[in-house]
């Protein structure tokens, strides 16, 4: 009976606890977006995204960056979490291991870590264009989103992730239109008939 009234206890503290780590966070949020039926496409990003977390050796992401990702609007943390990502330009990690070697590897981290985020999003956004009613509605009604396209598929070898995602805030702006996307989609015309 003991035992039974602990574990009543513990899950009931752990179902209202705030997330401890990034991961408990993003994978919260996995949990809601299959009981809300959200898009697959979301459910995929969010699931990438905690791939590439996790790929990241030897870092952890700063306390005070947690409560603003996961704070108590719990709509879309995996896209607010690059926001925060992008807006401190990467700064958000702590990192484990002081020699020089673990200095240069902490940089490439980060780099590798931007490559990713461009990736995700580009992969994101197509994903979005074809299950949309119509394929070019998320385009027409986002305009750094049609730029964020232009810029990747004509200056992905000449410009770095990083400096692509941050120049003119790009990357900011792609993610602010594609948290409001759901919401247009409503007013996107349907396909006519032939």
């Amino acid at each position: 009976m003991r035992l039974l009234l602990i574990l009543i206890i513990l899950s009931h503290t752990c179902l209202f606890a705030k997330p401890q780590s990034l991961l408990e966070c993003l994978g919260k949020e996995e949990q809601d977006i299959h009981k809300s039926k959200l898009s697959k496409q979301a459910l995929d990003f969010n699931k990438n995204l905690i791939s590439d977390i996790l790929d990241l050796a030897n870092v952890k992401l700063k306390k005070k960056y947690l409560s603003q990702i996961c704070g108590s609007n719990r709509k879309l943390d995996s896209f607010r979490f690059l926001e925060v990502f992008l807006q401190n330009k990467g700064n958000i990690f702590n990192y484990y291991g002081a020699d020089v070697i673990e200095s240069l590897s902490k940089k490439a981290t980060i780099e590798e870590f931007y490559n990713k985020v461009l990736d995700r999003l580009y992969q994101y956004i197509n994903i979005t264009q074809v299950t949309s009613p119509t394929p070019y509605c998320l385009i027409d009604k986002n305009p750094s989103v049609s730029k964020f396209l232009f810029r990747v598929m004509y200056l992905r070898t000449e410009l770095t992730a990083q400096k692509l995602l941050h120049q003119n805030n790009l990357g900011l702006n792609v993610i602010k239109e594609l948290r409001r996307f759901p919401e247009q989609i409503k007013s996107c015309p349907l396909p006519e008939k032939k």
